[in-house]
């Protein structure tokens, strides 16, 4: 070997070395900073302050395993259907709770991407922030909107 094949294998190593730790450093970046974020970080509803009228009634449906009561912010009422949002214990998801009647009700959840139900209760889509509404939603809240067919 003379000397100068020494001194660019040398260099090719620690450039390679150098790609590897990069790879690996942006890696964990982007696994950490994807643990780390909220679903609150995608829905405005999520993002309310607490108040009273929060708190889910008792419903036929156990909600405890689905989703965390402690995120559930009120949304209103859209022809006899109470809704509330709320996140789901399933890491990035949120849940659109939907009550018609005395406890009859629905639980539906999904993803960041949203999620859309449909039942007695009616129509209902939850759209993340910035989301695609479509021409026959009508606005309840910030993320939630009644499907018209």
């Amino acid at each position: 070997m003379t000397p100068t094949h020494t001194f660019r294998h040398t260099v090719a190593m620690l450039k390679a070395r150098e790609l590897l730790v990069l790879t690996l450093v942006t890696s964990g970046i982007l696994v950490f900073s994807g643990c780390s974020a909220s679903v609150k970080d995608d829905f405005a509803d999520l993002r309310k302050p607490h108040t009273r009228q929060d708190k889910l009634p008792a419903l036929d449906e156990d909600p405890s395993e689905t989703i965390d009561f402690s995120t559930a912010r009120y949304l209103g009422e859209h022809e006899g259907t109470s809704l509330w949002i709320a996140e789901g214990i399933k890491a990035s998801s949120v849940c659109l709770v939907a009550l018609f009647g005395d406890s009859e009700g629905s639980i539906s959840c999904g993803g960041t991407s949203g999620v859309a139900t449909q039942g007695q209760a009616g129509s209902f889509a939850v759209i993340p922030d910035n989301g695609f509404v479509p021409d026959n939603a009508m606005k309840i809240s910030e993320n939630v909107y009644a499907i018209t067919p």
